[in-house]
């Protein structure tokens, strides 16, 4: 049920990426100059963007899929009080 809120597969998958790219580059000896400067600069924003991305879908899916609960108990809670057993149709 959760999985149709939540779609972190690309974002997972990018994340593991750029851990991966991170863990060689920043393993390995490299020459100081400017274009490793922005490479690792690039990798550094790539890496936070990645986590970023991946707990925003995260969180707003279980957000999502909580405030659906939420209303779906509701409507149930209304529909016990007006003693219908089957009106808990979606909107």
């Amino acid at each position: 049920m959760l999985s149709k809120y939540v779609n972190v597969y690309f974002p997972l998958c990018s994340l593991v990426i750029n851990i991966v790219l991170c863990f060689i580059f920043f393993s390995k000896k490299r020459m100081e100059n400017e274009e490793t400067k922005i490479y690792t600069n690039l990798l550094i924003t790539g890496l936070i963007e990645s986590i970023l991305m991946f707990t925003t879908n995260l969180l707003v899916g279980l957000l999502f899929y909580k405030v659906d609960n939420i209303y779906l108990q509701y409507k149930m809670m209304i529909a016990k009080k007006k003693n219908l057993k089957y009106s808990i149709g979606l909107m």
